[in-house]
């Protein structure tokens, strides 16, 4: 059976054979990950073949032990959906993917990595070039690092943006548990997380708040919320932090 992901965890597409045009209506969107499975779920103990791309497409199965993408679309005649012309994509393309054919028992991890990879946006300069041992000799409070330590292999960094009048005194940090249940046998569990431990000194946590993903008003109206927090499969989760006075920056 084919799974697809909307971004986040896979979801099934069982074969559809009761509309008209079976091609058209077998396929599906995908964001990051593409795999048909032996198995009655995608994380059950059999063989997948899984593709990986860098971003959004169409793909299908269309017959036992295939999978396909759209990479272009080509109609000879208007279809009568809003285009008023037929759809000729002729231009130049490339998109990188990864094609894996998964044993029986194979862990995610490789997955996760290569999607991450494929997935990462480099960083594209903007600015005028500057000597950075001589700005940070003329800035050293600004040389202190953000992040102390490494997070847990499961958890991801969705986002760190420094935020309020004063910059650097508040930070919206996003972080994402990066495996459903039963995806991997090690990192499929819910993960222990000392916020406070993560900031390295002279930054110092002084309120944390928890919020929804779109900052919504606080999940926790009981009091502080402590610095230990606890993230299980799938679950995004954004905190604001307020840090005690210092000279330093990010």
């Amino acid at each position: 059976m084919l799974w697809s992901d909307d971004g986040l965890e896979l979801r099934p597409h069982p074969f559809n054979d009761s509309w008209t045009d079976k091609i058209a209506s077998n396929y599906r969107s995908v964001i990051t990950t593409a795999l048909i499975t032996e198995g009655a779920t995608p994380y059950e103990n059999g063989r997948r073949l899984t593709l990986l791309v860098d971003h959004a497409h169409g793909t299908a199965s269309l017959a036992n032990g295939q999978l396909e993408l759209m990479l272009q679309r080509r109609l000879m005649q208007d279809d009568g959906l809003g285009m008023n012309e037929a759809m000729d994509e002729r231009a130049p393309f490339s998109s990188p993917m990864w094609l894996l054919a998964e044993a029986p028992g194979a862990r995610a991890t490789l997955r996760k990595e290569l999607t991450e990879q494929l997935n990462s946006v480099e960083p594209v300069p903007a600015l005028t070039p500057v000597d950075r041992v001589a700005w940070r000799a003329a800035n050293p409070a600004a040389a202190v690092r953000g992040l102390t330590s490494d997070l847990p292999p499961a958890i991801r960094l969705f986002s760190c943006l420094a935020t309020g009048p004063e910059m650097f005194r508040s930070v919206v940090l996003r972080l994402a548990h990066a495996y459903a249940v039963g995806e991997d046998p090690e990192y499929s569990k819910e993960v222990e997380l000392n916020l406070a431990d993560l900031w390295a000194p002279p930054r110092e946590l002084s309120t944390i708040g928890a919020h929804g993903l779109t900052l919504n008003p606080p999940v926790f109206d009981d009091g502080p919320t402590l610095p230990m927090t606890t993230l299980n499969t799938l679950d995004v989760v954004a905190w604001m932090l307020s840090f005690r006075p210092t000279n330093s920056t990010f």
